[in-house]
């Protein structure tokens, strides 16, 4: 469990009070508790929590691994599955990360390694990708647990 504790000053913007209500109303959470128990739910709790239900990690690495350009070598050789990187293009905008991959070392990687003499990377220029990657590392830090301390407290200032 998870305290999450909502700062306010008293002189704050009425436009940005407006913002912080209309996120309250969102999220269905009472106008005057500062304070509010993080609780992992598929339902609504208690008026003082706040209830997530979010994917597994194993979930998460699952939708990476089916954006993986997997080597045609790799396909044939029946070491691995196709992934929807390797079917036919969909209409539409990509909502996911990518995840390249070729024999050459890439020149302009924001996360390259090397497996099985196959380079696999994110592009640099890729920004979606890189969020994906970023919010994926954070949430395993998050979720480690080598050490007995508590979890993190979560600051959302309204300011």
């Amino acid at each position: 469990m998870t305290e999450v504790v909502f700062f306010r000053r008293d002189d704050v913007p009425a436009h940005i009070a407006e913002k912080s209500a209309e996120m309250r109303r969102l999220l269905n959470l009472a106008t005057e508790p500062q304070k509010f128990t993080l609780t992992y739910s598929p339902m609504r709790g208690a008026s003082n929590e706040l209830a997530v239900n979010s994917r597994s990690m194993l979930q998460i690495m699952q939708a990476f691994a089916s954006r993986v350009d997997v080597p045609e070598a790799h396909l044939k050789d029946h070491s691995t599955w196709p992934s929807l990187e390797n079917a036919p293009a969909t209409e539409g905008p990509r909502q996911t990360a990518r995840i390249q991959s070729g024999k050459e070392k890439p020149a302009n990687a924001f996360a390259a390694v090397r497996y099985r003499d196959y380079w696999f990377w994110i592009d640099n220029g890729d920004l979606l990708s890189k969020r994906s990657l970023t919010v994926v590392m954070l949430l395993f830090t998050l979720a480690d647990t080598g050490s007995p301390e508590k979890f993190p407290l979560i600051t959302i200032p309204a300011q």
